[in-house]
């Protein structure tokens, strides 16, 4: 299971942290992978192919369009360069000029985070509202201008209600009264699946990461009005190469054929298998994890789901006045092994992620972990 990464000189990981882009995001599902190597044997015309499998995730979610991308970040950016540009032609290459383009982007600070910069890359301006305590409707009105050409957004409450800013629904009353779409970034907004279905449609472009619902890491998608999903497609990579549209600004943001492929099987799967019986196949690699220190005094466990991207993780907490050992030493111990284990960690605990895992591997998580208790 190890050569290739030996003999590239690669330590190996078996992941307890999660869909991590710095250790290859996700692992795509059998049926996954079967359509990816069926899409391998020949080639397709690209334009076509992803016409035909955003009109599929359209269908799937119940919206009006939908556009494939490299993964989340990328649907956001190709979100952000469709609003600005619009369905100018003349506009479609100038990016990262905005020069006579709407390109101010309203964004709560409460919900600031890394990403915002995916509205920033293709040319536009973040005006930052409200303060780390909230934002009012009142401020997201008055912040609109002429300059305005969207409004973006984050759920980071994992789908709870935080009444200190506002609400993708107030959002879309104040985008709709001043003609400003609202973009989501709701890249692992991917289950319970009624809020899948639900968000997906909640304002004006949607995106999701591939990642989260055992998809290639490398994926994601833009979902929303058709009409906006047409300029972020035309900003594309296919576009790029379609004649009277050289110049698009996502030529660099490629999607493999066997990727698309791949990504909308798994958008499929994960829309109609049984998740519940899943998370009894996580339980039961908790179980040969728990099974190994049960009877560790001052260690005890517990099995923790976590309902937004319908995954696991068991929580292995350390009694400092019973065992003398860390969270961040015992991390670090699995970390020092081959193959390497990364868990989350803590003062007096360590946190491993479970959907992560693959056959065999609770097995050696138990084995390391028992002997770095010793």
């Amino acid at each position: 299971m190890t050569d290739i990464y030996s003999r590239l000189g690669v330590t190996p990981v078996i992941n307890g942290i999660g869909n991590k882009t710095f250790l290859g995001g996700s692992t795509p599902t059998v049926r996954a992978k079967q359509a990816m190597e069926d899409a391998d044997y020949y080639y397709c015309s690209m334009p076509e192919l992803m016409d035909r499998t955003g009109e599929r995730v359209a269908e799937l979610l119940g919206v009006e369009a939908a556009f494939i991308t490299s993964g989340c970040a990328s649907a956001i950016l190709h979100a952000a360069a469709g609003v600005m540009a619009g369905p100018e032609k003349e506009d479609l290459g100038k990016l990262p000029d905005t020069t006579g383009m709407k390109h101010e982007f309203i964004f709560q600070r409460k919900q600031r985070y890394f990403y915002d910069r995916c509205y920033v890359v293709p040319g536009g301006t973040l005006v930052v509202i409200g303060d780390e305590e909230g934002c009012t409707a009142q401020e997201m009105e008055e912040a609109v201008t002429p300059d305005t050409a969207g409004i973006g957004y984050v759920d980071k409450t994992r789908g709870a209600e935080d009444p200190s800013t506002v609400s993708i629904p107030d959002a879309m009353d104040i985008g709709r009264r001043h003609d400003v779409p609202v973009i989501v970034d709701a890249a692992y907004q991917a289950y319970p699946i009624d809020r899948m279905r639900w968000i997906s449609g909640a304002a004006d472009l949607v995106c999701f990461g591939g990642k989260y619902f055992g998809a290639p890491s490398s994926t994601g998608f833009l979902c929303g009005r058709a009409d906006l999903v047409h300029d972020a497609t035309r900003q594309g990579f296919v576009a790029s190469q379609s004649g009277d549209r050289p110049r698009s600004f996502g030529r660099s943001m490629k999607v493999d054929r066997q990727e698309i492929v791949g990504m909308v099987v798994a958008l499929e799967e994960w829309l109609t298998i049984d998740h519940e019986d899943r998370i009894l196949g996580l339980l039961a690699m908790a179980q040969i994890i728990q099974s190994a220190v049960d009877d560790v005094a001052g260690v005890s466990t517990d099995f923790e789901r976590i309902e937004s991207h319908a995954s696991a993780a068991l929580m292995v907490d350390f009694d400092p006045e019973v065992i003398s050992v860390t969270g961040h030493a015992v991390a670090d111990e699995l970390a020092g092994g081959t193959p390497s284990i990364l868990v989350g960690h803590q003062d007096a605990s360590i946190r491993i992620a479970l959907h992560t895992l693959h056959e065999g591997q609770p097995e050696v998580i138990a084995e390391r972990l028992r002997a770095a208790l010793r």
